[in-house]
């Protein structure tokens, strides 16, 4: 290579470091996020929820919860602590009609979920409210709550416009074109 060639790839190395660094104070506030800003402090836990069935308190009409994934016929749902819920979405695997209502989920994103208690699940055996050891089951630490699944809606808006948010606050994606790697 020629002095030439090295000293502008030189420049051209320093022109990209200064574009990415510049680009990075602008849009800081994108990538500064924590992955729990959308769920606040004062949202119910999953603890707090089992002490309130406990106390035979009211619980709330929505959940603020990420979404995990699809396990047998329930939607898991998690809170900030990571402790999980599970929401009834289909009768049995044969139930095609409820696949197209959680279509939309993405895992990993923040939705105000509704639904109605039904019981406990602990050790793969569910515990209805009318069972007379529900109480017991309920106060276990390891048993996971279990609701009918009525809905969900995102709490993030580009989530409901353009689907996934994380194409606009991941780094590579966002300087990918910036900076190809062939170049």
């Amino acid at each position: 290579m020629l002095k030439t060639e090295k000293l502008s790839l030189k420049y051209i190395m320093i022109i990209r470091r200064f574009i990415f660094f510049s680009a990075m104070l602008i849009a800081g506030p994108a990538f500064s996020q924590t992955p729990y800003d959308d769920i606040k402090e004062s949202d119910k836990r999953v603890l707090e929820l089992k002490q309130m069935l406990l106390d035979n308190t009211a619980l709330p009409e929505s959940f603020r919860m990420r979404y995990s994934g699809t396990r047998d016929n329930y939607l898991s749902f998690y809170d900030r602590e990571n402790n999980e819920m599970y929401f009834r979405y289909r009768e049995d695997r044969f139930d095609r009609d409820a696949e197209k209502k959680i279509g939309n989920l993405i895992p990993g994103e923040a939705y105000s979920v509704r639904g109605k208690f039904q019981g406990v699940l602990l050790s793969g055996r569910f515990y209805p409210l009318s069972h007379p050891e529900y109480q017991k089951q309920l106060a276990d630490k390891n048993s996971i709550l279990i609701f009918e699944y009525s809905g969900a809606s995102p709490l993030k808006p580009e989530q409901i416009l353009f689907g996934s948010g994380e194409k606009f606050y991941d780094p590579r994606f966002f300087f990918h074109s910036l900076f190809p790697k062939n170049l």
